[in-house]
């Protein structure tokens, strides 16, 4: 009997470890599909991406922002957020304050620089990323406004370019239309008088 029941306590726990095995393989699997959604999502959106840890350190970039930015993520990775994202004095008190858990911190138009030194104009959000109760780190969405305005500088250009074809038609057609009728006139004029005919 007291064998009967050892077995029946080690078959038990074997059952109850199984159990366990079973679940947390289904919430690995389940947990890798939601990372690699992530990865897939951060790897396809045009907005460019900075993961900042707690202490405003650079976790990873996505391709969009290494773009951007002219820096390759694993170059970077550990590096403070200041020496890569050189903006504006208030961008680090904005950081700060997601780190506090302040969400949705939007700073619209504001210069940074890429790698090389070049300006361009930004949209930046700032989001505090939650684990459980306690803030875990930043993420930073930046969208380059400067394609905006070089599409807007193109899409201007091509319609100055279509309204001065108009005009040139217009213009044309009003020149053409004196110059016809004065020919004609002359034409008609040749007709009905003949070369020798007195003036």
């Amino acid at each position: 009997l007291g064998v009967a029941r050892t077995l029946a306590l080690v078959v038990g726990s074997i059952f109850q470890q199984h159990i366990r095995l079973s679940n947390l393989q289904s919430e690995l699997h389940l947990q890798t599909a939601q990372v690699n959604m992530l990865n897939l999502l951060a790897e396809k959106v045009q907005e460019g991406i900075i993961w900042l840890s707690t202490d405003l350190k650079v976790r990873s970039l996505n391709p969009r922002m290494e773009q951007i930015l002219g820096y390759c993520s694993r170059e970077v990775t550990d590096q403070p957020v200041e020496l890569i994202l050189i903006g504006p004095d208030s961008l680090r008190r904005e950081l700060e304050q997601a780190l506090q858990g302040n969400s949705t911190l939007r700073m619209d138009e504001i210069k940074l620089y890429r790698r090389n030194g070049e300006a361009f104009q930004a949209l930046l959000r700032i989001f505090p990323v939650w684990v459980g109760q306690q803030v875990e780190g930043v993420l930073l969405f930046t969208q380059d406004l400067s394609e905006q305005e070089q599409f807007r500088i193109r899409a201007q250009n091509l319609e100055n370019r279509a309204f001065l074809g108009e005009l040139t038609a217009v213009l044309a057609h009003e020149i053409r239309n004196p110059i016809n009728n004065i020919s004609t006139s002359l034409q008609l004029l040749a007709m009905n008088h003949p070369e020798n005919a007195p003036e």
